[in-house]
Formats: structure tokens, sequence, C-alpha cells
């Protein structure tokens, strides 16, 4: 569940709510109640909505979400290609070819996410307590209250009741001296009035009884509760405890106008109204009463106001609002984030900060600048190599395409430093090169120093396939395992079968777990028995990342075999293999699966039990 992606869409119910409310203000306060009530429901609904419906990722992905998107079973996301920014930083290459691409550990920072919640939880946990504790201080004081003796009190309700076809049985009880009247009751109602209610005369005990009633009528009681379980369980969210507030006012504003509709005259009520609110100050814990002295102002001009609306909700007009409202809700309950593009961003700190410094100091020493191209290019002569490195390292920012083939033969210099920027800078010429380059770039697979060879592995990528797929397949037994890890990367690229073959042969074989990790990221097992068996084989590697994209990888190839291989994989020790085994699984369909997955409902992992929740869903059709 994702509690910013819950918390913009309850945001946008309340806000709408509000809106609209801006915009009714002619319609009658029944009318305006019973929007904020469908809104405040709305917020309630929109957490369990977003467990039990499918997600359609469409929203833009914030920056920063604190959980991992709500997604459809593994989708895949696309990676772009690595292209390293001069002397700053490199990029850590997740190959298109992977067919299971989301949620690396850097996109979700799991620790803030459970702060979120955890802090969530503690506010909610406080807020229901409260109403738990208000709830039954209301049943107490009902049970305290003494109940009024004599028929013509009973009267009087039975005949409201009859006015205001209340079916709910009413009754009326004294719950203590200068205490203001108040109703209380779901199934059965209580109507709740002060000692001195013995020395009212007809009129006031038909204006108190009318307005309580009437609450009975519209069941503010239960309207009240949902509104306060929705501020515990929205309590961060301020147009929450608004929108509480309004449905306070809106509710008193709608019993009076009920009250005023049957009979009642205008003046006579307020002034009882006035005069309760003024000789009664006294309130319950939690029930609605029936002056609230914050409220009197308003509440007086609307009663004595003639051209005001007071049109009582219909039946068939509450059920109109509630089915637009639902129609809205559950396509904006669907809504998820898309996904986003994540990239594992490396920092080359000792080069981009020590070379780049270095040349550059050294092209100003000599007055060199980044901009003339022929000083620089003379300078890949020069007898001192650092120089010579200076120079090839400015040379990638000329955009010139005189700059070719000194670079060329810059890449044998005899200083390492020197050919390696001479590398990187054709790399970054790549456009003016075409084959002339990548043979140059070859060329150096083979040299003495291994960031060399790393680094023509790397400015390889993106030239023609049939060129360069056989002099890197023969890269893969470099004992440098940052070579060989680039190589199966730049592999991963190319679909050919000696790509295939060395990346199988590196899976199966390497000893660097970050090289068999790539291996199997680039592996595409469509079509490729070979390929298919050498992931098979690695789900049971001893690294738990190998296992995990082996897994991955493997989505793309949901066989009987693929699906018999993956099945032990749901009781992998790593949480994450698990949870990509259930993943899998429930895309690839199979029903066999099903009751290995079921127990997989009480792992100890929550992101397993949630995923095994879903394939399910998707598998017991």
């Amino acid at each position: 569940m994702n509690i910013l992606l819950i918390i913009a869409k309850t945001t946008v119910v309340l806000a709408t709510a509000w809106i609209l409310l801006a915009l009714m203000r002619r319609a009658s306060a029944s009318v305006r109640h019973h929007v904020v009530a469908l809104a405040l429901a709305a917020a309630l609904l929109i957490p369990l909505l977003e467990v039990a419906l499918p997600s359609w990722e469409i929203l833009p992905a914030p920056i920063g979400v604190m959980e991992a998107p709500a997604e459809p079973m593994l989708e895949p996301a696309t990676v772009s290609q690595e292209t390293p920014v001069q002397l700053q930083a490199t990029t850590a290459v997740t190959p298109p070819s992977s067919p299971v691409e989301a949620l690396p550990v850097a996109a979700k920072p799991i620790q803030w996410a459970k702060l979120l919640i955890v802090a969530w939880a503690i506010g909610a946990a406080g807020l229901l307590l409260l109403l738990l504790v208000r709830l039954a201080a209301m049943q107490f004081a009902v049970k305290r209250a003494t109940p009024i003796e004599g028929d013509n009190w009973q009267t009087l309700i039975d005949e409201i009741r009859d006015t205001l076809n209340v079916s709910t049985p009413v009754s009326v009880r004294i719950h203590g001296k200068g205490r203001m009247p108040a109703v209380w009751g779901f199934r059965k109602a209580v109507v709740l009035l002060p000692a001195e209610c013995m020395t009212w005369n007809d009129e006031r005990r038909r204006a108190v009884l009318s307005h309580e009633i009437a609450h009975v009528a519209r069941r503010d009681v239960t309207v009240l509760t949902l509104g306060h379980l929705a501020c515990a369980l929205h309590w961060f969210n301020p147009l929450v405890w608004m929108l509480q507030q309004r449905l306070a006012i809106e509710r008193e504003h709608a019993c009076d106008d009920l009250a005023l509709t049957r009979g009642m005259p205008a003046a006579r009520y307020a002034d009882h109204l006035l005069t309760i609110a003024v000789t009664h100050r006294k309130r319950s814990s939690f029930a609605p009463v029936m002056a609230a002295q914050s409220q009197l102002e308003g509440r007086i001009m609307a009663i004595l106001d003639s051209r005001r609306n007071r049109q009582n909700r219909t039946t068939p007009l509450q059920l109109g609002v509630a089915l637009l409202a639902l129609a809205a809700l559950l396509p904006l309950s669907t809504l998820s984030w898309a996904q986003t593009e994540p990239q594992s961003i490396e920092i080359d700190v000792r080069i981009a900060t020590s070379d780049s410094a270095r040349f550059e100091a050294k092209l100003k020493a000599l007055g060199i600048a980044m901009s003339d191209t022929d000083r620089l290019i003379d300078g890949l002569n020069d007898g001192d190599a650092v120089t010579r490195g200076a120079c090839a390292w400015a040379l990638g920012s000329s955009d010139d395409p005189r700059a070719i083939e000194p670079l060329i033969r810059a890449t044998s210099d005899t200083d390492a430093t020197a050919r390696q920027w001479a590398i990187r800078s054709l790399g970054d010429l790549r456009n003016y090169g075409g084959p002339r380059v990548a043979a140059a770039l070859i060329d150096r697979l083979t040299d003495i120093d291994a960031e060399v060879r790393q680094w023509a592995v790397r400015k390889l990528d993106g030239y023609d396939a049939a060129q360069i797929e056989a002099p890197l397949a023969g890269v893969i037994l470099d004992d440098d395992a940052e070579v060989r890890e680039w190589t199966v990367r730049t592999l991963g690229n190319l679909s050919g079968v000696v790509a295939q073959s060395a990346l199988r042969d590196s899976l199966n074989a390497d000893s660097s777990a970050a090289v068999r990790e790539w291996a199997a990221r680039g592996l595409n097992p469509v079509d490729n028995r070979a390929g298919t068996d050498a992931l098979i084989d690695a789900l049971r590697d001893e690294d738990a990342a190998v296992r995990q994209w082996s897994i991955r990888t493997l989505s793309d190839a949901c066989d009987a075999g693929v699906v018999d291989a993956l099945l032990p994989t749901l009781s992998d020790s790593d949480s994450e293999v698990r949870q990509w085994g259930v993943r899998v699984l429930g895309r690839c369909g199979d029903s066999r699966a099903i009751q290995y997955l079921r127990p997989l409902l009480d792992d100890e992992d929550d992101e397993v039990r949630e995923w095994a929740d879903k394939a399910l869903k998707s598998l017991d059709v």
C-alpha cells in the first residue's frame, strides 16, 4: 500500500468536496451535509479500495516517493544506457534486455517508509482510543440517565416521530441539571434532557424534541461517528478536520430546517434555541447537542432568514449523489504511480577529482584554452605525459572531427592515463568515428592496464554488434573483475549467439558475484533454451542477487520447466528472492503454483505477503 498515493487521493476527494460546498451556497443544509458526509466516507474507503482494486499505472511518480509504487504484476520498466558525464560521474547500467526492472533498493528508502507508517499508526491509534473512550462515556451517561415518567412526553415524541417519518424507537431521559439537550443511540435513540425540562412549557418541549428527533431521522449519530473515524485515519490531513467541523455546522442547520418545515414558527424556535444556549452550558462528551454557542449566531440568522432553502434531502437524491460519488471514486482508486526509470549511479571520485583538477591546472599553466583544438592536438605529441593526458581529456569536449585520428593514435600512448583519456574522449566523439574508432577501442581490450581495458569495453557499447560481439566475448576471461563486469554489462545489450554464449559462461563459472549478476540480467531466455537452462542453474547460486536476477530474467520464459524450477525459490532464505519468485510465478499463470503460494500469505516479510496475495488473485480465477 502506497501511503503517499492514499494521501494524494484523499486530498483530491476532500478538496473536491470543499469546492462543491463553495458552489452550493444556495443548496439546502441537508444536501450540503450529505456531500460532506460522502466525502468523509470516501476518505474511509480509499485505503480499502487501494488494496482491493487493481492498479492502473498512469500518475507520474513523485520525486522522493517513500514506498515502492503499487504496480501491476511484474510490469517491466526501461532503463536507458549509461552515458558517463566527463570527469563527474559514471552510470551503472541496467541492460535494456532485462525483462523485469523495478524497485531497486535505491528507489525505495524503506527506513523512511517504515518511520512514516509508524508515525501514522501512533496518531491513528491514539485518536481511535480516544473515540472508543468517548463512545463508552456516552453509553455510560445514557445508562445513568433517569427515564422520564408520564404519558405526555411519550405522546409528544410519538407525534413528532410521525411528523418526521421516524421509525426508530425514541425515549427521553434526564441526565443532569444544566446540561445541554442531546441525542444518542444507533438502533434505539435516547433524547437526553436537563432536569429543568420538567418546568418547560409545551412549545419549548416541542421545539427541543423536534430538533433532537430530527437528528434521529437523519441518522446523525452514525454519520458523526464515521466522521471521527475518518479524522482518526487521516489525522495528518487538515482538510479532513475542516470538513468534520463543517459537517457539524450543516448538521445543526439541517435539523433546524427540518423542525421549521414541520410547523414550528421561526421566531419562537429561535427564542427557544437562544434560551437553551444561555441557560444550559454543560455539554455531553460526544453526542450532537442542540445549541453549541460557537454556532449560535449563524444558526439564529439562518432560522430567521425567510428566503433560505430548507428542503430536506430525499431518498432518490441521496442515492443519486452517492452513486455519482462512487462512480468517481472507483476509477480514482485504481490510479497508481507510473514506473520510473531507475538508475544506479556510482561516482568515480578519484578520476573525476584528481585527473580533472590536475589536467585543468596543467592546461592553464601552458596557456592552452579548452576550445583551442589545434594546440590540444599538438599537445598529444608532447614529451610530458601529463600534458598528453590533459590534451586527450580536453579533446573529449571539442566536438571536432579533426580530433578523431590524433586520439586514435593516442590510444597507443606509452602512458596508461593518457591512453585511458584518449579512449574516453573517443567515446564522446563516436558520432564522427564509426568502425575506425571501434577498431581502435577493440585494440585496447588487451591493454596491459586494467583501467584502459575497462574504458575500452565501456566505450564500445552502442557500436555495430557484428564488429564488437566476438572481441568482447574474448574479454570475459580477463583477470580483472571490474573489466569482466563491464564486459557482461555491454554484452547484455547484444542478442547475438556469441554474446549470449559468453553470458552463459560468465553466469556459470565467474568467481565474481557482480559479474554473475550482470550476466543473469543480460541473458535472453526467449527462444534460447541454453540461456533458460543457465538461468535455472543459477537459481542455486550462493549469491542472493544472482538468484534474484535469474528469477526476474526468467519471467519472459514461463514454460512448465521454468515454473518447476521457480517453485523452490519460494522457500529461499532471502526475502527479495522469495518476493521475486512469487511475482514471476504470479505472472506465469500456472495454477500448480497456487498450493505453494498460499503458505506465503503468512511470510515474515510484508512485501512477500503482499505479492503472494496479488499472485493468488491473478491465479485463482
